[in-house]
């Protein structure tokens, strides 16, 4: 039996260690419904994003270029319905659910709630915009997210980063930039994301396209930094926290230390 319980042993310890890094976990932020400190808190169309998510460790600040506020706020991109959620329609391009221009096939997605660059600041001091439109502009602004932990791998959507306004590849110009606590970075152009190792996105107006970062070239990343260059909107955001090849080699070795002990038992 002892031999057996050895094979068994053998073969995990295998399993474990023939991938170089093994996910740990990942938190996700749909601004829709989301579970924060064991509540599920539910957000509306409008809501000023502020610390809503500092229970989780993810605090988010906006700072608008242009004349608009610095606020990031939620837009419902399913089809107007009127109140009390979506009294408000003012850019169809960033509503769905037929989404053109996209990664995703036609009526397989629908985003809900996005956060935008805030254009306005009508009825926007009890916290819910009354009028929520996102910030035009060749630099729109930049939407921050710090955190209180480390990660390894980025997912999310991005909503209409318009394809060309102006005569200007705004999208091109767009840029998403991660940091450590060092204050390395390592930075990534929306170009770059039209290539199959991030998803091969396919910008446009009416677009919803999902990245997939699966690694950076740095280690310790705690900061994620959008600089947004014409319009749009990010949905679900997902920060990934993997257990590195150490780590594992690590308990490679608890288990070698194990069967030694199962087999001067045996």
């Amino acid at each position: 039996m002892a031999t057996l319980s050895l094979k068994k042993i053998i073969s995990a310890a295998v399993l474990v260690t023939a991938s170089a890094v093994v996910h740990a976990g990942t938190t996700v932020i749909t601004f829709d419904e989301d579970t924060i400190a064991g509540n599920l808190v539910t957000l509306q169309h409008g809501t000023v994003i502020s610390n809503q998510y500092a229970a989780l460790g993810v605090n988010i600040s906006v700072d608008n270029n242009q004349s608009g506020p610095d606020l990031g706020v939620l837009y419902n991109t399913d089809p107007g319905t009127g109140a009390p959620d979506k009294f408000n329609d003012a850019d169809s391009d960033l509503t769905g659910p037929n989404w053109g221009n996209s990664n995703f096939a036609a009526g397989t997605y629908e985003a809900g709630n996005s956060l935008i660059i805030q254009e306005n600041n009508t009825g926007c001091g009890d916290l819910v915009c009354n009028s929520p439109d996102d910030q035009a502009g060749e630099l729109a602004g930049y939407i921050t997210f710090d955190l209180d932990f480390e990660i390894d791998a980025l997912g999310f959507e991005l909503i209409d980063f318009q394809d060309n306004r102006r005569g200007v590849k705004e999208v091109q110009n767009s840029l998403v930039t991660v940091y450590n606590a060092a204050m390395q970075q390592q930075v990534f152009n929306f170009s770059d994301f039209t290539s199959a190792q991030y998803g091969a996105a396919n910008f446009g107006e009416n677009s919803i396209n999902r990245i997939m970062i699966d690694s950076f070239n740095i280690a310790g990343v705690n900061k994620v930094k959008f600089e947004v260059h014409g319009t749009g909107a990010l949905d679900s955001l997902r920060l990934t926290t993997k257990v590195s090849e150490p780590a594992t080699l690590a308990l490679f070795g608890l288990m070698l230390a194990g069967m030694a002990r199962v087999s001067r038992r045996g």
